[in-house]
C-alpha cells in the first residue's frame, strides 16, 4: 500500500482505521492499494492525512514547549540559551507523534544550552527525549530509577517501554 503506508488515519462510520488495515465491508475491501482511494461501489473518496486530537496533557506541554521560544537570553541568570525554532519544532513533532501512539507524557522544561526536554512515565517505568541544537536527539530509558537505555530516540523503544507495567 504505497500511497497510504504513512501513519494515517481513516475516519469511517465505523470509527478510525490506520491506513495499513484493510477496510472490508460486505466482502469487498475498499481501499484499493495501488491509487490510495477507498471505494465503494461508484462513489470515490480521496483519503486525507488525519491530524490526531491531542490529549488535554499533550496540550499542556504543548502550550510550554511553544512558550519556550518567548524566554529571553540569560533567562536562568547564568547565560541560559533560548531554545531556537528548529529545536521546537523537533520537540512539537515528537509530542504529537508520542501522543498519538499514547505515550504518558509527564513534564517538559527547557535547558541552559538551548535544548527541549520531554519526560514520560507510566506506573513504574520513565523516559526522557532531549532535543538539542545541531545534534541528534538522545533518550534514556529507566525502569524504577535504574538507567536500561541511553542512546538514539527510536519511537519503538519508547512504545515497548512505556507500554509494560
Amino acid at each position: 500500500m504505497t500511497a497510504l503506508a504513512g501513519r494515517t488515519r481513516i475516519k469511517t462510520e465505523y470509527g478510525n482505521v490506520s491506513s495499513t488495515t484493510t477496510i472490508k465491508r460486505s466482502g469487498c475491501e475498499i481501499i484499493d492499494a495501488n491509487t490510495g482511494y477507498l471505494t465503494s461501489g461508484s462513489i470515490h473518496i480521496q483519503a486525507q492525512s488525519y491530524i490526531p486530537k491531542l490529549s488535554g496533557k499533550a496540550i499542556d506541554i504543548l502550550y510550554k514547549v511553544f512558550n519556550f521560544g518567548k524566554l529571553k537570553s540569560n533567562w536562568d541568570g547564568n547565560h541560559a540559551n533560548v531554545p531556537t525554532e528548529d529545536v521546537i519544532r523537533r520537540a512539537v513533532s515528537f509530542l504529537t507523534l508520542g501522543d498519538e501512539s499514547d505515550l504518558p507524557i509527564y513534564f517538559t522544561a527547557p535547558g541552559p544550552n538551548g535544548e527541549i526536554v520531554l519526560e514520560y512515565k507510566n506506573e513504574k517505568n520513565t523516559a526522557e527525549v532531549f532535543f538539542e541544537e545541531n545534534t541528534f536527539s538522545e533518550m534514556f530509558l529507566y525502569e524504577d530509577k535504574k538507567m536500561v537505555y541511553s542512546g538514539e530516540v527510536q519511537m519503538n523503544k519508547l512504545i515497548d517501554h512505556l507500554s509494560t507495567d
